[in-house]
């Protein structure tokens, strides 16, 4: 990014540029999109689908299937809360005779690279060219955003279509044009059916508009609240619909804590594959200990951008109530619910907070040059880019932060069990990647069932479960979720003889037979 004074901007200063300004640097924006396809394309594949990927794929296929062929009812309200993605999805394994996980992971690859130049062309409205194009290549290089632009989940959809809502709402409120309008409401509209936490946008938008109506002032308020009761119109279809299957049952219920934002925030800049990874913390938030300096350092570097940005948005920038309310909103909205209800405090829950972490960051590096401070601007976006592909390259390369490896699982489990084994997973819920990889015939069962934990297993109901059977093999993977302290592999220890381990990321299969 070149400083202001290169630009004919006045220093310390972002002044409002026309929408089609970022047309100036396209040959540059070409060059990043590029770059951003080919890093949500690396490895795309070489990671196993994991348990919630697996669900989208079960609903996706399942979903006016063959006659006779039913949903399974635990996915139905994974299926209706994201309907428009669910729906496109479904239509693309139509068009493609392929696997579906690649299928759900391409689109979201392809989603993911179409969000820079969104990301531009929204920013393009608030900062000039060249911090919009910083905004696109701070995206390109997000850890975060590849890491969702690799899942085939409804995330990388949701991003783009807020992003994009955000762009137009802004053309809206420089030129009443309605075509601006019309589309701030549609795409605010398929955001919600793309996933519900999707409000958060409109909800910032409605914030903006009172704060900040634009040149326009008391026209752009009754359109503006016209363009959002369109979009709430559109969406009641999804409430109905909503209403008859019910809400997701609360996963992973935990009290919500102060470091919940601060996490939010601190994933936005690095993603999930610098420092703990996701498992670890959910054992326990003391083993951030064991990772302080890589933590301290990557939030350092990154705290000095967005600082800077929230500093210079809050002074300089025009439509500062759009930007502030866009990042505060979903963190804020999300960490109440969080805290009213049973369900945990997700950064993929405050997802649609992360385009406005971008362009405040993206306003923190420019102003650094604007205000003359090249050379603590340049090592803070070394930094910044140094961070980022450290993070990446442990996503790509380092098992630690690998997704559990359910299909090498399933490989090997096909390998080596016959029909009358018995394998058991020691979290029930994921009875399901286990059993979507595995081919073979042995039974896969998911214990303790009914809500039992596996402090609560008698050696009774562990001999009469293995009784005759010639194999039993145990797989632990998200000890935090059942069998944290290892009672199972104890109680069967107790009566077979344990004769093989097999590790693979995130999981570990043992073997038990009979004692000779």
């Amino acid at each position: 990014m070149k400083p202001a004074s290169e630009t004919g901007e006045t220093a310390g200063t972002i002044a409002r540029p026309q929408p089609e300004s970022v047309l100036g640097y396209l040959p540059a924006l070409v060059a990043i999109t590029l770059i951003a396809a080919a890093l949500r394309f690396f490895h795309l594949t070489t990671q196993d689908l994991w348990l919630d990927e697996i669900g989208t794929v079960l609903a996706a296929t399942s979903i006016g299937g063959a006659e006779g062929t039913s949903l399974d009812p635990s996915l139905l309200p994974t299926a209706w809360l994201s309907t428009f993605y669910y729906a496109v999805l479904k239509l693309l394994l139509l068009i493609f005779d392929a696997d579906a996980g690649v299928v759900a992971r391409v689109f979201s690859a392809l989603i993911g690279a179409a969000t820079v130049p969104a990301i531009a062309w929204t920013a393009s409205q608030l900062m000039p060219r060249g911090a919009a194009l910083g905004a696109a290549a701070l995206t390109a290089l997000s850890p975060f955003h590849v890491w969702y632009s690799q899942e085939g989940r409804p995330y990388a959809l949701l991003i783009l279509l807020a992003t994009v809502a955000a762009g137009a709402y802004l053309r809206a409120l420089d030129t009443k044009a309605a075509k601006w309008w019309a589309a701030f409401s549609v795409c605010s509209a398929l955001a919600l059916y793309t996933h519900p936490v999707g409000i958060m946008l409109p909800a910032a938008c409605f914030v903006s508009l009172l704060a900040n109506p634009g040149p326009h002032g008391r026209e752009s308020v009754l359109r503006g609240v016209g363009a959002l009761a369109v979009a709430g119109v559109l969406y009641i279809p999804a409430v109905l619909t909503i209403a008859s299957t019910g809400l997701n049952n609360p996963a992973d219920p935990r009290p919500v804590t102060v470091l919940d934002i601060p996490y939010a925030l601190y994933t936005y800049c690095v993603g999930f594959s610098l420092g703990p990874n996701t498992s670890q913390l959910h054992e326990s938030a003391q083993v951030v200990l064991e990772y302080l300096p890589a933590v301290t350092a990557s939030a350092l570097v990154f705290g000095v951008v967005v600082l800077a940005g929230l500093v210079h948005t809050a002074r300089h920038v025009e439509q500062r109530a759009l930007v502030l309310s866009w990042l505060v909103l979903p963190l804020a909205g999300v960490f109440v619910l969080a805290a009213l209800t049973a369900n945990p405090f997700n950064p993929r829950y405050t997802i649609t907070a992360y385009p406005a972490l971008v362009l405040v960051a993206a306003a923190g590096g420019w102003a650094l040059f604007a205000r003359g401070g090249k050379l603590l601007a340049y090592a803070v976006m070394t930094g910044v880019a140094a961070v980022s592909i450290w993070s990446l390259g442990n996503l790509y390369f380092d098992d630690h932060y690998s997704k559990e490896a359910s299909g090498r699982l399933g490989g090997y489990l096909d390998s080596a069990t016959g029909p009358e084994d018995l394998v058991l997973v020691n979290a029930p819920y994921m009875e399901m990647p286990v059993g979507y990889y595995y081919t073979g015939e042995a039974e896969v069962r998911g214990y303790p069932r009914g809500g039992k934990s596996a402090d609560e297993v008698t050696a009774d109901e562990i001999r009469e479960l293995i009784s005759g059977r010639p194999q039993v093999w145990l797989v632990l993977s998200r000890t935090f979720h059942g069998d944290r302290e290892g009672r199972l592999r104890e109680l069967l220890g107790d009566h077979l003889r344990e004769t093989d381990e097999q590790g693979f990321p995130g999981i570990v299969a043992y073997r038990f037979t009979p004692r000779p």
